[in-house]
Order: structure tokens, then C-alpha cells, then sequence
């Protein structure tokens, strides 16, 4: 059971792995013009799904814990979370600090 949770790598390699990655593929989504699941095609889904399996070993590497992989989720979740606070603040005077169009509708 050890095994499960003894990592390969410092902890922050998954997380900024995950960060990166995350962002990478956020801005290939928005170069491929896509801005909500809802204008996917099934080909754009699959793709997208592909993409996701390709991009674990950009995330967590030869590292085979699952404690590397929920580091990994976890850095994405948090980005992902964060990226919606500064892009959805309200009344906020100094104006949106990211450009409207990242926001995913």
C-alpha cells in the first residue's frame, strides 16, 4: 500500500505539471476556435479525450502513485478555479483582469 502514496518526484512537479499542462491545452482549445463543450462536435470530443490521455504522462510522468495523479487534478481544479475568479469578479472598477473572451461561453 506504500507504493500507492511513495512519489517519484517532489510533490510540486505534479502540481506545476498540471498548471501548465492545463493552460497548454486551454489555449490549443481556443486557437482551435472552441470556446464551450456545447460547440464540440463527437470528433472534437474524442479528440479532446485523446488529448487527455495523451497529456497524463505530461502531468504526472513515470510516476505510477495515485497520490502524483490527485496532485495533478488538484493543481488543474485549483487553476481552473482560480481562472474563474479573476475572470467572473463582479463590480470589479479596474475592469476584467483576462481578457473576456477566455471565459467558456
Amino acid at each position: 500500500m506504500n507504493e500507492w502514496f511513495a512519489l517519484t518526484e517532489p510533490w510540486w512537479h505534479f502540481a506545476v505539471r498540471g498548471v501548465l499542462t492545463y493552460l497548454g491545452l486551454l489555449v490549443l482549445m481556443r486557437l482551435a476556435g472552441k470556446r464551450s463543450f456545447g460547440e464540440m462536435s463527437a470528433f472534437d470530443v474524442l479528440v479532446l479525450v485523446l488529448a487527455g490521455g495523451t497529456l497524463r504522462t505530461a502531468i504526472i510522468g513515470d510516476d505510477h502513485t495515485y497520490l502524483g495523479a490527485f496532485i495533478g487534478v488538484a493543481a488543474i481544479l485549483t487553476t481552473k478555479v482560480e481562472m474563474e475568479h479573476r475572470l467572473h469578479t463582479p463590480n470589479d472598477p479596474s475592469g476584467p483582469r483576462l481578457d473576456p473572451s477566455w471565459r467558456g461561453y
